[in-house]
């Protein structure tokens, strides 16, 4: 159950990441050699910023809950 949701944690942002200007951009230039320089420093920024958290929101997830079921663990062993 925990892996499904860390799962369908990272498709939801990788879907919502499709969206985006800026990695549409990205995926069209991949298989180029062509830079994209549409890009101005401030969109670059929140692109680098999405881009951390998509790949950083499943670490932290899995993180939380397990820190939470071992807590509930904790909770039920002292009763």
């Amino acid at each position: 159950m925990l892996l499904m949701l860390v799962f369908s944690i990272m498709s939801a942002g990788f879907f919502y990441a499709s969206r985006v200007d800026a990695i549409q951009g990205e995926l069209t230039f991949s298989g180029s050699s062509q830079v994209s320089s549409n890009l101005g420093g401030n969109q670059r920024t929140s692109h680098v910023i999405f881009i951390m958290f998509t790949f950083t929101s499943p670490l932290l997830l899995a993180g939380i809950l397990a820190s939470a079921v071992s807590l509930l663990r904790r909770i039920n062993s002292e009763r």
